[in-house]
């Protein structure tokens, strides 16, 4: 699911949506703060002009590579094939986030944290000797 963080419209796809209770907290909690709100509204609508500004099929490509590299990921470790899964997601990831269009959606922000942060993410199984197929994806 790290991987698969692109959807066809350049935001987070197969991220779980987030649950009623705390869209209700967010509203609660923005109604209380209407500057964070005009912030969210002003950020998602450079978000918006920033992802219409790439590619469409360079995303969806990125997408299916993703989506790929991530099922060959899962196979390895269902087969025990830790190392050999670690070894493929960390040099996935510096691949998939060289390509131009990964590096045009982390140019639109930080708001992307799958995306931008699994390379580190992997890196830190690595220091820590935790493996990518102990993570949730």
């Amino acid at each position: 699911m790290w991987l698969a963080a692109l959807g066809a419209s350049g935001a987070l796809a197969q991220t779980p949506a987030p649950d009623l209770a705390v869209l209700r907290e967010i509203m609660a909690q923005a109604a209380q703060h209407p500057e964070q709100l005009d912030f969210l509204r002003r950020e998602a609508e450079r978000l918006q002009v920033c992802f219409a500004k790439i590619d469409p099929q360079a995303r969806e490509t990125l997408q299916r590579q993703a989506q790929q590299m991530s099922g060959q990921v899962r196979a390895l470790c269902t087969e025990g094939l830790r190392a050999e899964a670690q070894t493929l997601a960390i040099e996935g990831a510096r691949t998939l986030l060289a390509t131009p269009a990964a590096r045009e959606l982390q140019q639109c922000g930080d708001t992307l944290p799958q995306l931008l942060t699994a390379l580190p993410l992997l890196a830190a199984t690595r220091a820590n000797g935790a493996n990518v197929c102990d993570l949730d994806f």
